[in-house]
Formats: C-alpha cells, structure tokens, sequence
C-alpha cells in the first residue's frame, strides 16, 4: 500500500486530557475512529499519567500500526526568542547559544532537555524550543511497542504554527 494511503493517528498529549483521532487516508481523509479522555489528579509537570494512557490506548486495536503525528501540550514546553548574533557561525553554536538562553530563564530544569532551534534567514531572531527528553523517549517507546511510526512530535505552539504558516504575511 502507498504510503499516501495509509491511515494516520493524530494524538495529542496534556497533563489533563488525551485526544485520539485516526484518520481513514485517501482522496478525502475521514475520520473513523476518535478517543478523548480527561486524566484526574495529575499534580504538577508530570507527564507520567497522559503516558499510561496514551500506551494504554495504543494497545487496542484501533490505534496500533499506524503513522502517528503526535502534539504535546506547551504545558511541557519551554521557548526563548533567540536574538541574531553575527558572530555564532554553525548551527551548533546557534543551538549552543540558545541553550544557555533557556537555562538563564528556566534554570536547571531544562538539564537533559531536547532542545530545537528554529531555522530564520541571517540577521533575524529564532525561537528556542526545549521539551523533557524523557517525554519524548517514551512517547517513540510507546508507538514503537504498538507498531507505529512517528511522523511527528512537535509542542502545541510549533504545530499551531505549521498549520497556519500558509496563511501568514510573509513579512
């Protein structure tokens, strides 16, 4: 079967509440299966309960072996506006700088953290995106256990944003 065909899971993961849609592929995309489910006493920044239930759901069989586009909350996020700075000359010492800026804001707590930097022509600013490493090993463990592939695993504010990007002025 085409990749093109093949049906999609779209999740998206909060401290609260877990939402599943997967997505019947093809000429007009369809839904045919959908799962919400609110998460009681969660207390602070764990992502721990929303985890057992997103595996716990991947387990059945509407969910398995599918291409999956899986969002988390910004709840979990944390961002920086990255000022241009001529002299950081490589993408490394780009990222490196926006690391530093995060840890100056955010302290200790993005320690361990996957950290992205978004790409931005020369002499303008980027945004800094740092999401718990942990959070997304066990988010790939999760939908590697069950079959599926990720296709995507971006925090809410980046997927708002590439889903608007088309509509956005240019400048």
């Amino acid at each position: 079967m085409s990749p093109l065909w093949r049906d999609e899971l779209g999740a998206y993961l909060s401290p609260y509440r877990l939402c599943l849609v997967r997505m019947k592929r093809g000429v007009r995309p369809t839904p045919v299966a959908e799962h919400e489910q609110r998460l009681e006493g969660v207390k602070g920044d764990s992502f721990g309960p929303a985890l057992e239930a997103f595996a716990a759901m991947l387990a059945q069989s509407p969910w398995q072996g599918t291409a999956t586009r899986v969002v988390i909350a910004d709840h979990w996020a944390r961002y920086a506006i990255v000022p241009w700075v001529a002299a950081l000359g490589s993408a490394q010492e780009r990222l490196a700088h926006g690391r530093q800026l995060l840890a100056g804001l955010y302290g200790e707590a993005v320690e361990g953290w996957d950290v992205r930097i978004s790409e931005a022509p020369p002499g303008t600013a980027r945004v800094v995106c740092a999401v718990p490493g942990e959070l997304i090993a066990a988010v790939r463990a999760a939908c590697a256990a069950h079959g599926s592939t990720i296709l995507s695993l971006q925090p809410q504010l980046v997927a708002a944003y590439e889903a608007w990007r088309p509509s956005l002025p240019s400048s």
